[in-house]
């Protein structure tokens, strides 16, 4: 430790009774003259602060906040309070999720399988029924794709 660290700490009586003995041992008149000037400081410090704080009492308005009952609604507030770093995010998560499953999504092209056609009956090939909408016309088609070759790799 250094010097000055040492007069700190000797100072606040922050030292064990050999490192004591040793440091001040070890005072030169310079160190002594700082450890004066350190122990009138805080005597002047604490002058002062007990002259500001003198007549200061803060048990009287403690005791009437303690003894004073809260609310319902003082209550539900501290509660909200308190979980609020948790209710948050939940019941962010909880309106992503109810999006994702209430919001109807849609692509360009709205692909349905409500198409007029009842049955299809295709051999040697799959056969893939849509009904597209045609935005510019709001026309909608019914498209009946043949591959033949799907069949054969199977």
């Amino acid at each position: 430790m250094g010097k000055h660290e040492d007069l700190h700490r000797l100072h606040d009586g922050e030292l064990r009774d050999a490192e004591k003995g040793a440091v001040e041992a070890a005072l030169d008149d310079d160190a002594r003259a700082r450890l004066a000037a350190m122990a009138e400081m805080g005597d002047l410090l604490r002058a002062t602060f007990d002259a500001e704080t003198e007549g200061f009492d803060v048990a009287p308005s403690v005791m009437a906040r303690l003894a004073k009952k809260p609310s319902l609604m003082e209550r539900a507030r501290a509660t909200l309070r308190s979980y609020r770093m948790v209710l948050i995010p939940a019941l962010a998560a909880a309106c992503v999720v109810a999006a994702i499953y209430l919001v109807p999504w849609r692509g360009g092209n709205i692909i349905t399988d409500n198409c007029d056609i009842e049955s299809l009956e295709v051999e040697g090939a799959a056969a893939t029924v849509l009904k597209l909408h045609d935005d510019k016309s709001d026309d909608t088609h019914t498209v009946i794709w043949l591959d033949e070759e799907e069949e054969e790799t199977r």
